[in-house]
């Protein structure tokens, strides 16, 4: 058994509120908590995906401590992110001698960095002889997104290519999200072992709503991004189908993509063209907790996602936040969802690049039917529990963190006295 440990999480994130790498970060920091451990959270710089607004300097989140290693939620982009990321290291390269020398660092987790992210700090760690983990939920670049953001540079491709080149090796663990990235983390450190892999992380009893009630007018909803992997577009044209067809539902649309405003101002002019404006509610970025409030009130909550690199190598955890509140989750057969989940039977999982009239169909099929969305929203929470609760995350990281101890106190590089009989 392991005394609790000292551990250090090096990320970028939006915190304490955020979308996509947040969330991951929040529920890995949480189960690691949970099991006694005392974390760090050092954050290189913001996402910038959540507004400044919901964001802070220094704080604590899920148990653990974090901050903002420049003290301040100010960023560059494109090109000038690189000043930000060489500052932001020489800090937590300071930082780390330093904390390691007053209170001894027994692990640090890089969490989904690239190589000028992560890779010199990598080097100190080992010559520190502290132990590292690398945790990755998706690929590090998407071509097709990139394309599409004012934020991209050709040196960023070129950055997430050296990571995957060298990270890997130097990494006494590999922490993955999804079946695709375990195979791929294999292959490049050239074993399956000590690559791990650790699904969605959701609270389970967190998500646990009252069951739905049997209204005239459902209500479907949208949380996200509105990035890429999502088809958007595709999506209000399916509700203009239903609204042809005299179907009657409310659709509610959480988030916002600070980044691409353009996109935003397209989306908007989608709803008004296809006359959805009465239909269509768009309340903008929302806090965690408010999330909860609109989930638990909705009948129908779609996670559907394009073909494409995020998709294969993610796993949605929106959807796993799904699946756990009970309610019917509209999703697409893209990366590890047929691992875990029946069409029609846990989930409504479309093809990849579903056309509009497919979603429609399906989602037409949920309004029609309250005892659908009963039953597929039930089997979908059971799959939750057994797959994605806290419960089964904290079981993979204990064995993680045993063995990762053990092999360093091992090799000589870490001291007996981090373990009790």
């Amino acid at each position: 058994m392991l005394r609790p440990l000292n551990i250090v999480f090096i990320t970028k994130a939006d915190l304490p509120e955020g979308q996509g790498h947040t969330v991951r970060l929040r529920t890995f920091v949480r189960a690691l908590t949970l099991l006694g451990n005392r974390v760090s959270i050092w954050n290189q710089h913001s996402l910038g995906v959540g507004p400044l607004s919901e964001q802070m300097v220094e704080g604590q989140l899920d148990g653990a401590n974090y901050r903002y290693v420049l003290g301040t939620l100010e960023r560059g982009y494109g090109i000038r992110s690189l000043s930000t990321k060489f500052r932001a290291m020489r800090v937590m390269a300071r930082d780390m001698r330093a904390y390691h020398h007053l209170e001894k660092i027994d692990l640090v987790c890089f969490n989904h960095l690239t190589f000028l992210d992560a890779f010199p700090l990598m080097l100190l760690a080992r010559s520190l002889g502290i132990p590292t983990i690398q945790a990755y939920e998706d690929e590090h670049w998407d071509r097709e997104s990139s394309r599409s953001v004012a934020v991209g540079h050709p040196l960023f491709p070129i950055d997430a290519w050296l990571a995957d080149r060298y990270c890997p090796q130097l990494a006494d663990a590999i922490v993955v999200i999804s079946t695709y990235l375990q195979d791929k983390y294999a292959r490049l450190r050239g074993t399956s072992e000590d690559v791990v892999l650790l699904p969605t992380i959701v609270d389970c009893d967190a998500w646990a709503f009252p069951k739905e009630e049997n209204i005239e007018t459902p209500t479907i909803l949208y949380a996200g991004a509105f990035h890429l992997p999502e088809p958007i577009e595709v999506m209000i044209d399916s509700l203009s189908i239903l609204r042809n067809q005299g179907k009657r539902f409310r659709m509610v649309m959480l988030g916002d993509n600070l980044r691409d405003p353009e996109r935003m101002k397209n989306i908007r002019a989608r709803i008004e063209k296809n006359l959805l404006s009465s239909m269509v509610e768009m309340p903008g970025f929302v806090p965690a907790e408010k999330v909860r409030e609109h989930v638990r009130n909705a009948n129908i909550l779609l996670c559907i996602r394009k073909g494409g690199e995020y998709s294969r190598s993610g796993l949605s955890t929106k959807l796993s936040e799904s699946l756990a509140s009970g309610r019917m989750a509209v999703t697409s057969d893209v990366g590890d969802v047929s691992r875990y989940l029946k069409h029609r039977e846990s989930a409504m999982i479309l093809r990849a690049n579903a056309t509009p009239e497919e979603i429609a169909a399906t989602i037409g099929e949920g309004l029609d039917s309250y005892d659908l969305r009963r039953r597929v929203g039930a089997a979908g929470r059971e799959v939750a529990k057994r797959f994605f609760d806290l419960s089964c995350a904290k079981a993979i990281l204990t064995e993680l963190l045993l063995k990762t101890v053990q092999r360093h106190r091992e090799t000589g590089r870490l001291s007996p006295n981090h373990s009790k009989p």
